[in-house]
């Protein structure tokens, strides 16, 4: 069944691509944010600059190698990331990416979120599940295999504390505009075990876990094309001088750098991976 699945074809640029998408299954819920199946061709090389973001990705690999900060990849995990990086290919591509929450690597994985953190490896454990993606004959098949993979996986994995989940949640939902110390105290626990058990289960610092919700709601935001004083506003910076120092020490570049710099089919799937709503004050 195709379980909602939609397909989308689409050229510009220099590069056709197709992807597909379907919610997880419900089963899953709490341990994978997305999946999205793509195949892309580019006329030539493709480089991508990767920014921070709340979700551990994982690459199903179904075409040739991607260069990840110039080593050459198959199939790989990347933890959270405290800042930017870069992706390389040239020709043609296939795969799935999952987006899990850091609970949900730790389960399916069976890896601790701090031992992910700033790290892209490869895990003999998702080689059975490429190996069962690659029979499959449309995306519908393969997305039915890897949900039937996931579900097996997270048979008997680890469980959560749920205080950091709950911490974590909070951060989600707030965009990292919150105190640590607040939170600490609403737990129960002093900062400095917050902080340690933090780090442990979610992969980041609270600081820099908050510090990157934040950029990635501005990140978003900017490339929906909502202006930059309004953004810098939203997300709670000082100014916009502040959002741009951001950007430099988070991305890179400059917030109207990073938005220029985007090919078609990644300002497709930043605008349809993840819904982001201004708060109404904001609008």
């Amino acid at each position: 069944m195709d379980g909602g699945l939609v397909v989308d074809r689409q050229e510009a640029g220099g590069i056709r691509w197709e992807s597909a998408r379907r919610p997880p299954d419900p089963r899953l819920a709490g341990l994978v944010d997305g999946v999205t199946g793509y195949a892309e061709h580019a006329d030539g090389p493709v480089v991508r600059r990767t920014t921070p973001h709340p979700a551990v990705t994982v690459i199903l690999n179904l075409g040739p190698p991607i260069a990840v900060q110039g080593r050459r990849l198959d199939t790989f995990v990347a933890g959270l990331h405290g800042t930017w990086g870069t992706t390389e290919f040239a020709g043609s591509q296939r795969g799935v990416e999952l987006r899990l929450t850091p609970h949900g690597a730790h389960r399916l994985l069976r890896i601790p979120p701090g031992e992910l953190a700033d790290q892209v490896v490869e895990l003999p454990v998702l080689d059975r599940v490429v190996d069962r993606l690659a029979d499959a004959t449309d995306w519908a098949t393969a997305l039915d295999l890897l949900d039937a993979e996931l579900l097996a996986l997270a048979d008997d994995g680890p469980e959560p504390d749920p205080a950091v989940q709950w911490a974590w949640r909070a951060m989600r939902v707030r965009h990292g505009d919150l105190r640590i110390a607040d939170l600490a105290d609403e737990i129960g626990w002093s900062r400095r075990h917050f902080v340690a058990r933090f780090r442990a289960e979610v992969g980041l610092p609270p600081k820099v876990a908050a510090r990157m919700l934040r950029f990635h709601r501005a990140n978003r935001l900017l490339v929906r094309g909502v202006p930059a004083a309004v953004v810098s506003a939203a997300c709670g910076y000082t100014d916009q001088s502040h959002l741009v120092r951001e950007f430099r020490a988070l991305a890179g570049v400059t917030p109207g750098a990073f938005v220029a710099e985007l090919d078609p089919e990644q300002v497709t799937f930043l605008q349809d991976s993840e819904p982001v709503e201004l708060l109404a004050s904001d609008a």
